[in-house]
């Protein structure tokens, strides 16, 4: 009975997210508790199974928050908020040719790269 109210609060989260990761941990949870390998599911989403082992741990300790994506913090940003916020404002409303880039009409991270260190070291 409690693998039949776990397959339904699964198959609930996936039709109510439009979050992709959560839809697949979600999927390879449901398909292991409906008796499918961790190595099926795992081919099913596009994992391996030592991380669908992970997706049904994380379920089992906290359910569907366990299955939801933590925030990736990455690297600082090098640029104050006045800065980005110059930039956005420079990539958005100007070619990289009015700001000094000779014969570019568009802009390439190759470009905004130029222009930060350009502008701003």
């Amino acid at each position: 009975m409690e693998t039949e109210r776990q397959i339904r609060e699964l198959e609930k989260a996936m039709t109510t997210t439009d979050n992709r990761r959560l839809y697949e941990r979600c999927l390879a949870v449901k398909l292991v508790l409906e008796g499918r390998t961790r190595k099926e599911a795992g081919h099913t989403i596009g994992r391996d199974e030592h991380t669908v082992s992970h997706y049904v741990k994380n379920y089992c300790h906290n359910g569907i928050q366990g299955l939801v994506s933590k925030k990736q913090s990455g690297r600082p940003s090098r640029l104050t908020d006045e800065q980005e916020a110059e930039l956005v404002q420079i990539v958005a409303y100007h070619t990289p040719e009015e700001v000094g880039f000779k014969s570019r009409a568009n802009w390439t991270l190759a470009i905004v790269c130029d222009l930060i260190l350009r502008e701003w070291g």
